[in-house]
Order: C-alpha cells, then structure tokens, then sequence
C-alpha cells in the first residue's frame, strides 16, 4: 500500500521532529477489505482489485497548533483521495479525536477511509503485472493552499502569531 507510506513523507517533510521521533507519530490500518470484480459474470477476465481501508493517524504530544495538521492533511488529501474533500462523497467529513493534555500539548487522532485500485494485467509468459492506480488528477490545482504563483508557503499564521 502506498499511500500510509505518502502521507507519513508528507508530514515528516513538513514536521522533520516527527522522523527523529517517530514514536510520535503513528499509523496503522483498521478495517480492511479486498474488494474484487471477478465474481461478476461480465468481468471474467478483470482481476483488478481495489484494498479498501480506514487508516488511522495518531499524533502524540502535539505541541503547535492542530492548524498544521489539517492544513497539510487537506493538501495531501487534494492528490492522494479527493473524493474526501468532496461534500457529496464525504457525509462523515474528516473525523477527529484529541486529548487535550494541557494548554500547550495534545494527542490528536483522526481516520481516513482510503482505497488504493490495483490494476492486474496477464503477461505473456503467464504471469501477471500488478500496479496501484494513482488518483487522475489532483481535486485543486498546485496552487492552491500551499504554494502561490510556483513558489513554496513560507509562512502560516493564525490570529497574528506564526505558526511556521
């Protein structure tokens, strides 16, 4: 699965401590399924698949604004899944849990109902090739939150106090 894998690299890129503490932050799966179209009788030959699973993202001791996480979340979430930012398609939104452990510190918990389609296609020599579909398209273009005319945010800020 490559996506657990894409959204960690996104946030230790943008949170370095996160990798020099990765006991900080934490993923797993939950939930998984397999979901095949080779029963249905009009799909004898497609051996695609999708794996479909809620992954859950955990940051422990979180000591800057719970902003951040959302703000970066959002813009993986504009490549990787957009079907999460789309109201139709997202009824739950983007569930969240935190414990408040005082005024400067939290651990902070969400879900994320993901799916990654395989495309299986037979070879020649009878094997088969497998690969995980990306998304098409991202939902917003690039410069949208995070970048403005080609060049990278260099500042977030909230209520007048910076953030990063």
């Amino acid at each position: 699965m490559k996506k657990p894998d894409s959204l960690r690299k996104a946030f230790t890129d943008a949170f370095p401590d996160l990798k020099e503490n990765p006991d900080r932050f934490r993923l797993w799966i939950e939930e998984g399924n397999v979901r095949s179209h080779a029963a249905d009788p009009t799909q004898t030959d497609n051996l695609d698949f999708s794996l479909e699973y809620k992954l859950v993202v955990v940051f422990d001791g979180w000591r800057r604004s719970s902003l951040l996480i959302w703000i970066y979340l959002l813009r993986w979430l504009r490549q990787h899944q957009p079907d999460l930012l789309t109201p139709g398609q997202s009824e739950d939104a983007l569930p969240f849990e935190s414990d408040i452990l005082s005024s400067e510190e939290a651990d902070i918990s969400f879900d994320l109902k993901l799916r990654e389609p395989v495309k299986v296609t037979r070879r020649e020599d009878g094997g088969l090739d497998m690969q995980v579909v990306e998304e098409p398209v991202a939902l917003l273009p690039d410069t949208l939150p995070m970048v403005e005319d080609g060049e990278p945010l260099k500042s977030i800020w909230v209520d007048g106090v910076k953030l990063v």
